[in-house]
C-alpha cells in the first residue's frame, strides 16, 4: 500500500487517473479510504494535508506511465479565480458577433485572384463589404 497527498487544484478524479491511470481507477481509491460520498468528501476531509491510500491495480499503466516520466500530476480542480475569470460580464452580454450560420450569414470561401468563377464565388464576390461574415480558406474548393 502506497500513501499520496494531493497536490493543489487536484481532486479525487486527478488522483484516480494519476495513480490508476483512468478515473475508472476512482473506486478503487473510494474503497480503499473509506469514502461514501464524493461530494462531502471533497468538501470536509480530502485535502492537500490527508494522506490518500492507494491500492489496487493499474487501469491504463501506459497513462500512469506518461505522467511519472514527465514528473506532471493532473490538477484540473478550478479555483475561485478561474471561475471568475470564466464568466463574462453583464457588459459584454450581447456583444460580438453573435451567431452566424455557414453558407446564410457566414460565408466560407477560397481565395481568388481573378473575378469569381462559379455562382458561389459570384455571391461571394458580389457581398464583400456587406457586413456578412467571411473566412478564406486555402486550397481550390469551396469548403461546404
Amino acid at each position: 500500500m502506497v500513501t499520496i497527498k494531493l497536490e493543489e487544484n487536484q481532486n479525487l478524479f486527478d488522483a484516480a487517473v494519476q495513480e490508476f491511470g483512468s478515473v475508472e481507477g476512482l473506486f478503487e481509491l473510494l474503497e480503499s479510504n473509506d469514502i461514501t460520498n464524493i461530494t462531502s468528501a471533497s468538501e470536509d476531509n480530502i485535502s492537500v494535508y490527508n494522506d490518500l491510500k492507494i491500492q489496487g491495480d493499474f487501469v491504463a499503466r501506459d497513462v500512469v506511465e506518461f505522467y511519472v516520466a514527465r514528473e506532471k500530476k493532473p490538477a484540473t480542480a478550478l479555483t475561485n479565480q478561474d471561475i471568475k475569470l470564466s464568466v463574462i460580464p453583464e457588459e459584454f452580454h450581447n456583444k460580438g458577433i453573435g451567431c452566424m450560420t455557414i453558407e446564410d450569414d457566414f460565408i466560407v470561401h477560397t481565395p481568388s485572384q481573378a473575378k469569381p468563377i462559379t455562382c458561389i464565388e459570384k455571391v461571394i464576390y458580389d457581398k464583400m463589404g456587406s457586413g456578412i461574415g467571411f473566412m478564406t480558406v486555402g486550397g481550390d474548393n469551396i469548403v461546404r
